[in-house]
């Protein structure tokens, strides 16, 4: 290593021992604290930030937040200050490595291992969440690693340079935002704002290399990277990993949704699946955000809680409110505004459930000077399947009444009760062809195909097709995967139950294609849906439907399901 003219030096009462790592923000020293004869890590910040008086007050911001931080996870904050025209931060010295560095020298690490870092690191950043602070540069690199192996303790670090979420992007000056190409979330990218889910999708970004042994968008260039980030879907993980359960698929590709409303609400529950899908059990847990202030989803000031978002609430925007699923089904039917889609109640691990996916191919995509003009330009709607599971819609939640619907809509279905069959005189739309890779599938004329893809490594095929009202309906196909459409709506469906204001319409047997198939059709407070299981050529078929006119997606739906041919 270069030497360093400061180590020797004394700065601050700290004396400086050893250089121990550099970032792109500054330097970390090992030191001793004079008066107290204790270790630390001493981070200097390099000198363009700390002449700059804007970053300068939002540093000695964030160190009094971060410092106040008490978690067995999180590295304590002793002290920050300014000594010398240097701003530094002084922080208990762990003595072990670094994720980077245990990934480097042992390769991916076990599924149960993984996960119990997952656990660790999410508890951390809950608790910062919860102090109204978001990381915003979640990395393998600034997660220590501390103890046997049976007894492995993970601490999350580099709080000091946080960014308080109330500020409007990624970036700390103009032209320039912070964060690790290889864990930086879409929105970091584009310069919107971000909030605790920034860090989630980092930290799915963290376990798929946890497992797998690499980033999950490993490319030649940078500009590469970010469209990557921006519109590719996580590579799938279980092809290249044996014996590994495809629940953990079904997490990180949740974890890293390219919409933050997608993602999990809180850091915590993404570690809590991760769990489970390591022992192959379902989660019962209810999800929250535990998120406040300006690291709440809602903004600050607003504590942004899944569990309060109960029938008789509905959440606003200062936009216009969209459509939420028509046809009513039930007595009341929820109605979703433009707020953005609420959580998703929590997937089962058993088996993969693929919740997140609507993913907007964009027309450009800045990161300080550089812009990629994307090719299409058009927005397009990407892969919104799951196989077994919940999805979110986009839109808000809130309840509604038949009677304002049929007020709103020309035309109403009559309600039914609980457990009763839906009425269903609709007729077999006019259809048209799709032939993908693995698969063929009538569709109805009007629709579109929006998404298809045969997904990297991996000879899963999802294909989503669009509405000219708006609606969706999703196939997801997972190979080789047997499990009767009953297991696998009654595995969903107990997920999907702890969603607010969920109401079963429709749960029973059908046949599809001849053979068995199952029909789930389900309203919350979030959503209304119907997902058709089946199991043809020895592949497990998940069909999705959702959308503004619900009539026209059921239709949608049930034709895909009934004329899906494997190759």
């Amino acid at each position: 290593m270069t030497h360093d003219e400061r180590v020797g030096t004394t700065l601050g009462g700290y004396r400086i021992d050893a250089r121990i790592g550099e970032g792109g923000m500054g330097v970390v020293y090992r030191a001793e604290q004079l008066a107290l004869s204790r270790p630390v890590a001493l981070k200097l910040i390099a000198r363009q930030y700390a002449n700059d008086g804007a970053f300068r007050e939002r540093f000695e911001r964030e160190s009094r937040l971060a410092a106040s931080i008490d978690h067995p996870n999180v590295v304590p904050v002793y002290e920050a200050g300014d000594v010398e025209g240097l701003l530094f931060i002084a922080m208990r010295y762990v003595e072990g490595t670094d994720l980077r560095e245990l990934v480097a020298s042992e390769g991916r690490l076990a599924p149960p291992r993984a996960a119990d870092m997952m656990r660790q690191v999410g508890a951390a950043l809950d608790a910062a969440h919860a102090r109204g602070l978001v990381h915003r540069d979640v990395k393998p690199a600034n997660v220590l690693v501390t103890g046997r192996r049976e007894e492995e303790h993970a601490y999350l670090t580099d709080f000091g340079l946080t960014k308080r979420a109330s500020s409007q992007s990624g970036a700390t000056r103009t032209g320039e935002w912070v964060g690790t190409l290889d864990y930086v979330a879409p929105e970091q990218i584009e310069g919107r704002p971000i909030d605790a889910r920034t860090d989630i999708y980092a930290l799915g970004c963290v376990l798929h290399q946890l497992l797998t042994g690499e980033v999950p968008y490993v490319r030649d260039s940078d500009v590469a990277k970010m469209y990557a980030h921006l519109n590719a879907p996580p590579p799938a993980m279980t092809p290249g990993v044996p014996g590994l359960s495809p629940a953990f698929d079904a997490v990180v590709e949740r974890a890293m949704a390219k919409r933050p409303d997608e993602r999990y609400p809180s850091a915590g529950d993404l570690g809590r699946a991760a769990l489970a899908a390591a022992a192959g059990a379902a989660l019962a847990a209810p999800e929250r955000s535990v998120a406040r202030g300006a690291a709440s989803p809602d903004g600050p000031g607003v504590a942004a809680d899944a569990t309060k978002l109960s029938a008789g609430q509905q959440r606003t925007s200062a936009g216009p409110p969209r459509d939420g699923p028509g046809q009513p089904r039930t007595a009341a039917v929820p109605r979703r505004a433009a707020a953005g889609p609420p959580r998703d109640g929590p997937p089962s691990a058993a088996t993969a459930v693929l919740a997140p996916g609507r993913r907007r191919r964009r027309a450009a995509l800045a990161a300080g000077a550089v812009l990629l003009v994307l090719a299409g330009g058009a927005a397009a709607l990407a892969a919104g399947g799951a196989f077994g599971g919940d999805e979110p819609e986009g839109r808000a939640g809130g309840p509604e009444t038949v009677e304002r619907r049929a007020a709103e809509e020309t035309q109403a279905d009559e309600p039914v009760t609980d457990g009763d069959e839906p009425e269903n005189p609709r007729s077999a739309p006019d259809a048209q062809a799709f032939e993908g890779v693995a698969y063929s599938a009538a569709y109805p004329d009007g629709w579109q195909i929006t998404q298809s893809e045969q997904l990297e490594t991996s000879p899963r095929e999802r294909t989503t097709f669009s509405g000219p009202d708006g609606g969706e309906v999703s196939i997801d196909r997972i190979p080789g995967d047997r499990t009767s459409p009953r297991a696998n709506a009654e595995r969903n469906e107990a997920s999907a139950s702890g969603e607010p204001g969920y109401e079963r319409i429709s749960f029973e047997d059908v046949a599809l294609q001849g053979g068995s198939g199952f029909e789930w059709i389900f309203t919350s407070s979030s959503s209304s849906k119907v997902v058709y299981y089946l199991t043809s050529g020895g592949d497990g078929h998940a069909v999705l439907g959702s959308g503004g006119n619900f009539d026209a997606a059921l239709d949608a739906a049930r034709l895909v399901a009934e004329t899906i041919e494997p190759k």
